[in-house]
């Protein structure tokens, strides 16, 4: 984003693998003379910067930013964040982001298959998310948040499937 005057929403969306070496100037959200700039149930993975501001004022809640050179760059206004770098100090509400191989989120992309759905054993991402910070209330792929006590942190809201019953029924 670079006009002063741009006011800018992001929501719902997925960014990764942006890298180039070690060239700092690539960011997977950059603002460089935005006026307001709001990003909301984001999931940020594997760039150098998660997300880089150097001008304007720039909101991040509910977004996951890990592995990435580094998550943030710059003075943000943020919350309900999960991160690989520590950001407790910078935000009201902190989440460590999950370790790599936990199956806490599927996140390997060397892995045919793997994104950045939600599994049941994403403990810090499931329902730890702020509700109705825009008014966008489905997901990335549609589904209705909240699906269980509160909204999701990243783009993706975990699908709660309801139990069933299997009946499996003779050839006679």
């Amino acid at each position: 984003v670079n006009d002063f005057q741009a006011n800018v929403t992001i929501y719902n969306t997925i960014i990764y693998n942006w890298k180039s070496g070690a060239d700092a100037d690539f960011g997977g959200i950059a603002s460089t003379t935005c006026n307001a700039l709001n990003v909301y149930n984001s999931s940020i993975w594997g760039g150098y910067y998660g997300i880089k501001n150097t001008a304007g004022t720039v909101t991040v809640k509910n977004c996951a930013v890990g592995n990435n050179t580094d998550d943030f760059l710059g003075t943000f206004t943020m919350d309900y964040i999960v991160s690989d770098d520590n950001h407790s100090a910078d935000c009201a509400t902190y989440f460590a982001y999950p370790t790599a191989g936990t199956g806490n989120w599927s996140l390997d992309f060397t892995t045919p298959g793997s994104n950045f759905t939600l599994l049941s054993t994403a403990t810090n991402l499931l329902d730890d998310g702020l509700a109705d910070v825009f008014t966008e209330d489905d997901d990335i792929i549609g589904t209705a948040r909240p699906q269980g006590s509160a909204w999701d942190i990243g783009a993706f809201e975990y699908i709660v499937v309801a139990g069933g019953q299997v009946i499996i029924v003779d050839g006679d």
